[in-house]
């Protein structure tokens, strides 16, 4: 059996919703080990891919414009002992979601991306159909409606 790796400190991590799913990934590894495929579906700059293969995942990271995807991913120095694949899917992110048709995830991520999608809830039906039966969806979206916004809108 492969060890899965130690994180010491999640709250490195790049994106504030690993301070909160961090832990329990820890917690409850057994699908998160080295080498486990990871599909960030909606990667934008490439922070979080980066993040996770530099914590050993194999990822496969999905937007919609190859240059921007080209320009973020040459700024990172990508570890050698990993697997990165960039798809860029030109119209939409569901045209990227079936070049890897049949393709399964120990671990996918969705941050702050369903709230761009037409149709979120056919989204996560289909990413779904891309996990193991073990996998985990660690989506984040942006919640408008917080203490302080609330409280500055009605200064």
């Amino acid at each position: 059996m492969i060890e899965p790796p130690t994180f010491p400190n999640w709250r490195a991590a790049t994106h504030a919703g690993w301070n909160i799913a961090g832990p329990s990934l820890s917690a409850n590894w057994q699908p998160f080990r080295t080498g486990a495929r990871v599909l960030d579906f909606g990667a934008g700059s490439l922070r979080e891919s980066f993040d996770l293969a530099t914590r050993g995942f194999n990822v496969t990271s999905l937007d919609i414009d190859a240059d921007v995807l080209a320009s973020y991913s040459s700024r990172y120095n990508w570890p050698d002992v990993t697997k990165h694949r960039v798809i860029a899917a030109p119209d939409n992110l569901f045209d990227g979601l079936r070049e890897i048709e049949g393709e399964t995830f120990d671990l996918i991520t969705a941050f702050d991306v369903l709230e761009h999608l037409d149709d979120p809830a056919t989204a996560l039906v289909t990413l779904c159909r891309h996990l193991t039966p073990t996998g985990k969806l660690f989506i984040t979206v942006p919640n408008g409606r917080t203490l302080l916004n609330w409280r500055s809108a009605s200064i």
